[in-house]
């Protein structure tokens, strides 16, 4: 996603993670669904030029030590441009 959509600001950690220089952290779980990414109540909504993100996660796998965060969430209605 960061590749295709991602800004040339986020694309800068990208290489690092790749390269295996850092880890990075991924947030699925939530609390009323664990890991069924299809049960997912967090939502992510454009408003302008930017993504309100609204939700919950329980748990973000490497969270504590990571720079990147891949965020798990549903949106229905856009999806991000080039």
């Amino acid at each position: 996603m960061l590749l295709d959509f991602g800004s040339e600001e986020l694309k800068k950690y990208i290489p690092p993670v790749v390269e295996d220089k850092g880890p990075s952290a991924i947030a699925v779980t939530e609390p009323n669904c664990g890991t069924d990414v299809a049960a997912m109540e967090t939502r992510a909504v454009r408003e302008g030029d930017y993504w309100i993100i609204n939700g919950t996660k329980s748990f973000v796998t490497n969270g504590s030590i990571s720079k990147l965060c891949n965020r798990a969430s549903e949106n229905c209605h856009s999806r991000p441009t080039a």
